[in-house]
């Protein structure tokens, strides 16, 4: 299952593909009317309560997130659901995000 995207507070998964993350953002922050000279369109998003989920293709190779500081219950359900259908395919970094945020215990990694 593709969910590599950008992950909405509500969450809604606005899909992209693994290298088409600020191309989508770009379109976003424009439909939403968040421009902002100054700042890259991802950081825009984040700053906004957006999660921006990616797949590491290189090295660590798997699924990661780049989330706002307190993502909403939503959110950590969704991010929960897509460690529940694949654990395996979690990165390490995309691991620790899970277990910083609460959504994960270590526990249930071994």
């Amino acid at each position: 299952m593709n969910r590599i995207g950008w992950l909405t507070p509500s969450a809604e998964l606005v899909k992209c593909n693994e290298y088409g993350h600020l191309d989508t953002a770009r379109r976003i922050v424009k439909q939403l009317n968040l421009e902002d000279e100054t700042k890259q369109p991802d950081d825009i998003l984040i700053a906004h309560g957006w999660i921006r989920i990616s797949r590491f293709t290189y090295g660590d190779r798997g699924i990661t997130f780049w989330t706002p500081r307190y993502p909403t219950a939503y959110q950590k359900e969704f991010l929960r659901s897509i460690y529940n259908d694949d654990p395996a395919d979690i990165s390490k970094v995309g691991l620790n995000k899970l277990m910083d945020l609460g959504i994960v215990d270590t526990y249930e990694l071994y």
